[in-house]
């Protein structure tokens, strides 16, 4: 069983997807702060959903007076729109901030970041054909425990034979397992790629 753990963020890097992609299992850090979470980086402009305030990434609410979705729909427009899966891809992206939020209503009296940042990746995973299990931090406790010692308790809770990270792990945290450094691809976007190149973007 091949685990990886992965911190949770908007629209993230195509090295998020790369890793998983590696993957039996990829762990979801839910519930630790996360200063980035809220922002994507595409081509030299930064997307950022305004939030109320900072938290634990799972109780971070949106500001609900903001038209940020718009912004970042006339961004991505702006800078996309002659890429060859432009049309195709702008329509899912903009359908899914429309199904995200009336999911999030329905669930919540708030519309919270984790929620639109699981939904992309999820759409994303799917998009791409990614196999990998998905499980939460939240869900697996050992909450009190530091960071490394953590991750390696849900790998070894996951029934973990090989973790793969793209930093070098200590192998005294996780003993009983194979431990794999992987090369990590350049800071690229997701959505830099997946406008350009569609559902090969992870060759």
């Amino acid at each position: 069983m091949k685990t990886c753990i992965l911190p949770i963020s908007y629209l993230p890097d195509l090295s998020f997807f790369h890793l998983m992609n590696k993957c039996h299992n990829a762990i979801l850090l839910d519930d630790v702060k996360n200063p980035k979470a809220n922002i994507a980086h595409i081509k030299d402009k930064e997307l950022v959903i305004p939030i109320s305030k900072w938290d634990y990434l799972n109780e971070i609410k949106i500001e609900k007076s903001s038209s940020w979705k718009e912004d970042h729909l006339k961004a991505l427009k702006m800078i996309y729109s002659k890429e060859p899966n432009f049309d195709k891809i702008y329509a899912i992206i903009e359908g899914r901030f429309t199904q995200a939020s009336e999911d999030v209503y329905k669930r919540h009296q708030a519309e919270l970041l984790i929620d639109i940042c699981i939904d992309f990746i999820y759409w994303f995973r799917g998009y791409l054909g990614i196999k990998s299990d998905i499980a939460y931090s939240s869900k697996m406790g050992f909450s009190g425990f530091p960071l490394e010692e953590r991750c390696a308790l849900m790998c070894s809770a996951a029934g973990t034979t090989e973790y793969i990270s793209y930093d070098k792990v200590s192998v005294i945290m996780f003993p009983k397992m194979a431990l794999t450094k992987t090369p990590k691809p350049k800071g690229i976007s997701i959505i830099d790629r997946i406008f350009a190149k569609g559902k090969e973007c992870l060759e």
